[in-house]
């Protein structure tokens, strides 16, 4: 009897992991078909199908397994066309690059955000990092009303309105930086203006200050919390869709479960504390968290946990998206000498011998602004699946393809914005494209905030700072770049500078 049963184990351990087996190939293989009419690139794998190509493309390069995919994506446009599908493993990814079939993909409210950002973003390997925000939200229904509270708290008009106080980040800033100004010492920019953004969002949004008494030189491996998150987002994204699978990696998976449990248990306190001055009467700074609050008590849906999930949403993508396209555009401006001349001619022209930036100053910087969009556009903060939708019941046809219901479709920013069909010398760093006089770019050729509703809401946000911080820090400091200096750009779920960008300041005279 003992034998039998030997046996009857034996054949399951052999049958169960073969069904399992038959089982997915099967269903790869009625995947396959599903989209076996459109176009897509050669597979390296029957089983992986385009996995390792697009894996390799990332281990290139300085940083392996951080490397932005774009040259293979855009190879295969070129090759293939502008609608494509890949096959990662058992998942199929319809990238979609023609303006008229993003228009038509961003501008349909049917269309759901995929379920795959949820599972990249909704939680970091089992802690809650933003379930239920703005970002994820797939059902417009349920999406729009909460987006419509939100909107006024970054509307553009409101924002202007606190000039003054993105004015102070920026001189607390700058003088932070005063004692290491002598020429000689080696400065990691980029750290400190991600520490810029991170003090900016606390003090605009949120009414906090942050203490930054840190030296900017240090050598210190110290990673900020903002960008750990984002670490682990990008390691889910890069895995994807293996990402669960990190789990075999405990001590890493715990280090960014407690970079999220840290950045959602400061933001508990803060906002608590705030709701208990709002409930008690008393005086609150007319902030965006207080505007939010004040938003939010009419929707019964929203309670503590999906505040918390918007305000890391709100938080990261200030933090981290901010800080890295100023490293990005400080790099561009030294590199261009005439760039450099025609920005500093017009802020002398605006702000003569002041140093502080009023609202109206702003709008005339357009010189500034034009070259935050350039560097946008090379350098589009958003990586790869990040903007996208899924195709709704019944599918979508785009560029006379049938696309089956279901589809998760992506539409990449960067290869766009580096396509020769859209933007003449599309490698080159040229801020007189957005030049008012020119053109201006369609909103589905040019989308470094995303495209249609689901659009970044802290666009106006983040244009406000950057222009503010740019103008400033160029009319306070001269900047050099060690010699011989290549911007080498990765991505980290966001784009940003595969080093510190150490420099040497002098002020300006």
């Amino acid at each position: 009897m003992d034998d039998m049963w030997t046996l009857y184990i034996s054949l399951a351990a052999l049958l169960i992991p073969a069904l399992t087996c038959l089982l997915a190939v099967s269903s790869l293989v009625c995947a396959r078909r599903k989209y076996s009419h459109l176009p897509s690139p050669k597979m390296s794998s029957r089983f992986f199908g385009h996995y390792f190509d697009i894996k390799r493309e990332r281990e290139k390069g300085i940083r392996p397994g951080q490397n932005p995919p774009d040259g293979l994506l855009l190879k295969w446009a070129s090759d293939i066309g502008t609608l494509y599908i890949l096959f990662l493993v058992w998942k199929p990814i319809l990238i979609v690059l023609d303006p008229e079939d993003i228009q038509k993909v961003h501008m349909n409210r049917l269309h759901p955000k995929p379920k795959t950002i949820t599972t990249i973003v909704g939680d970091v390997f089992g802690q809650r990092a933003s379930l239920r925000s703005l970002f994820v939200l797939q059902d417009y229904s349920t999406w729009h009303p909460r987006r419509k509270h939100y909107d006024l708290a970054f509307s553009k008009s409101y924002l202007t309105g606190l000039v003054p106080t993105f004015d102070r980040c920026c001189e607390k800033c700058l003088s932070g930086l005063k004692p290491f100004a002598d020429g000689v010492v080696q400065v990691p920019m980029k750290r400190h203006l991600l520490k810029f953004s991170q003090n900016t969002i606390w003090k605009v949004a949120f009414a906090c200050d942050i203490s930054d008494e840190c030296d900017p030189t240090s050598g210190a491996d110290v990673v900020p919390v903002g960008t750990k998150v984002f670490k682990a987002f990008q390691d889910k994204l890069h895995n994807f869709p293996f990402q669960h699978f990190q789990f075999f990696h405990p001590f890493e998976c715990e280090g960014y479960r407690n970079a999220v449990r840290t950045l959602r248990g400061v933001g508990k306190e803060c906002i608590l504390k705030r709701m208990k001055v709002l409930d008690d009467g008393g005086e609150v700074p007319n902030d965006i968290l207080t505007f939010i609050l004040k938003s939010a008590t009419t929707d019964s849906a929203v309670d503590i946990e999906t505040l918390l999930d918007d305000f890391a949403i709100f938080y990261l993508a200030g933090q981290e998206t901010v800080g890295n396209t100023l490293s990005l555009a400080l790099v561009l401006v030294l590199q261009h000498p005439e760039v450099l001349e025609r920005l500093l001619a017009e802020i002398d022209e605006v702000l003569g011998s002041r140093t502080s930036v009023t609202t109206e100053d702003l709008e005339k910087l357009k010189y500034t602004e034009q070259v935050v969009h350039e560097t946008m556009r090379l350098y589009s903060p958003a990586g790869f699946m990040v903007v996208s939708k899924e195709s709704p019941p019944g599918g979508v046809t785009l560029s006379g393809y049938h696309i089956p219901a279901g589809t998760h479709m992506a539409t990449h920013p960067a290869c766009v914005h580096r396509m020769p069909q859209y933007f003449e010398e599309p490698d080159s760093f040229n801020p007189s494209r957005f030049d008012p006089e020119n053109k201006k770019p369609s909103p589905f050729i040019y989308f470094p905030f995303g495209v249609g509703h689901r659009m970044c809401i802290g666009m106006h946000f983040a244009m406000v700072e950057m222009k503010l911080m740019l103008c400033r820090l160029i009319q306070a400091y001269d900047i050099t770049l060690p010699p011989n200096y290549k911007l080498i750009v990765v991505e980290q779920f966001i784009r940003q500078s595969h080093d510190d960008i150490t420099c040497t300041l002098v002020p300006r005279k």
